[in-house]
């Protein structure tokens, strides 16, 4: 992904990873789908570009699939609706505690299922 900080536009690919999650001030939600198949599935294959514009008060969070696919010890995922659930309880708070709490919830609904993958995550928020 490419940000320019002064206009608020945005451009990406995506290979085949998780639909980014663009939470506008407004409180609508905007998904940014993959673009492309996963990188390194076929040889030379082409991705497109997408792009968007991050709005004033609007909040970007990137993530790995360990975070939506985290396990219970039922083995229930966490889902990316837990995901969205997270970031909106946290919107109105800085970066860091945005991805505190999203790790805290992570960390509650799996309970003692040991951790299977990587759990990254990026939020990126516009100010005025």
């Amino acid at each position: 992904m490419r940000y320019d900080p002064l206009s608020g536009y945005c451009h990406y690919v995506n290979g085949g990873h998780c639909d980014g999650i663009v939470l506008r001030a407004s409180g609508d939600l905007h998904m940014l789908p993959t673009t492309g198949l996963p990188v390194g599935l076929f040889p030379k294959r082409p991705f497109e570009q997408a792009e968007f514009t991050l709005d004033p008060g609007d909040t970007l969070l990137l993530y790995s699939d360990g975070v939506s696919e985290a396990n219970d010890l039922d083995h229930n995922e966490f889902s990316v609706e837990r995901v969205v659930a997270s970031l909106r309880a946290a919107a109105a708070e800085p970066c860091e505690t945005i991805l505190d709490r999203l790790i805290a919830d992570i960390d509650a609904f799996a309970g003692e299922a040991p951790q299977f993958d990587d759990i990254t995550a990026m939020v990126l928020k516009r100010t005025s």
